[in-house]
């Protein structure tokens, strides 16, 4: 029974850390990219599913995939361990998620 209880523990901060990797995602989104961008994120997360922004981060496109959707963005200025949290954002909230984000 402990060891049960142990293994959901760590599956539910599991899950809640990665909520809030997409959260700190959607907060960069709003500081760094949406001036630029002029759309909100749900419409940049929404240009792709979740499978496609998932392959576009395995295969190191995410800034050039940024870049296409918002021409107008200094892509330069985003540190590269910020494009993880930006990546779980646009995963979270792809069109195919059926979630909404709150910028």
């Amino acid at each position: 029974m402990r060891r049960l209880v142990y293994i959901l523990t760590i599956i539910a901060i599991a899950s809640l850390s990665s909520y809030a990797d997409a959260d700190k995602g959607q907060r960069l989104y709003k500081h760094k990219l949406r001036k630029a961008c002029q759309f909100s994120g749900i419409k940049f997360a929404r240009a792709y599913t979740q499978a496609e922004w998932k392959e576009f981060y395995k295969k190191g496109l995410l800034p050039e995939k940024t870049k296409e959707l918002c021409p107008k963005a200094d892509i330069e200025k985003i540190d590269k361990k910020w494009w993880k949290d930006i990546y779980n954002f646009t995963y979270e909230y792809a069109k195919d998620s059926g979630n909404v984000p709150s910028c």
